[in-house]
């Protein structure tokens, strides 16, 4: 779908038939999506927010650092009350590849695993990019989530990413990332 958009939107259209602008209709129609599609940095946390109150069947995180500046009371409640959810499973992997975390972020969410079954939390060596992925949507990022706090107020980190909700799409990467990380259980434990 996103590539499908940029060589849409890169591709210079033909010469437009006379009294026809379609060509260049199409080429602007693809870059507006593509703007439409982008996740500027200060937007990551809403993204989160959003999943943690709107998910309803699964809920997948990856991400390299835990922060306590970020695993906060306010996220930890948002965090069970998405694991009350009926038939709700979520994941959320850390590390990888790093192992530079805040002792009591880690201990929060190990407690927060230990107590709801449908929590896994995992340390993941292999670097994969740092998604959000719940229900049908996905934010496709190199944001770290549960490390950087974000918004408008912060000093500017260039750390865009995509909005993908297409459903097959996104079926398809929650299945890739949830074999890594089920995978990443049997060698790892937080």
């Amino acid at each position: 779908m996103v590539r499908g958009l940029q060589r849409r939107a890169d591709t210079p259209p033909p010469a437009p038939e006379p009294g026809t602008t379609a060509a260049d209709d199409d080429s602007a129609t693809a870059r507006a999506e593509l703007a439409a599609l982008t996740v500027p940095s200060f937007e990551h946390p809403e993204h989160l927010a959003t999943a943690l109150a709107d998910a309803r069947r699964h809920f997948l995180l990856v991400t390299p650092h835990l922060r306590t500046a970020v695993i906060t009371d306010v996220l930890i409640g948002r965090l069970k009350n998405l694991l009350r959810r009926r038939d709700m499973t979520a994941r959320i992997a850390f590390g990888l590849g790093r192992s530079d975390h805040d002792p009591e972020a880690l201990n929060r969410l190990q407690r927060l695993a230990d107590t709801h079954h449908n929590l896994t939390l995992v340390r993941v060596d292999e670097p994969l990019p740092h998604d959000l992925i719940y229900d049908d949507t996905w934010v496709n990022t190199s944001f770290d989530w549960l490390s950087y706090r974000g918004g408008p107020a912060r000093v500017y980190r260039r750390e865009e990413g995509t909005l993908i909700r297409a459903a097959a799409a996104v079926d398809d990467r929650h299945a890739t990332c949830a074999a890594i990380i089920d995978a990443a259980i049997t060698t790892h434990h937080p």
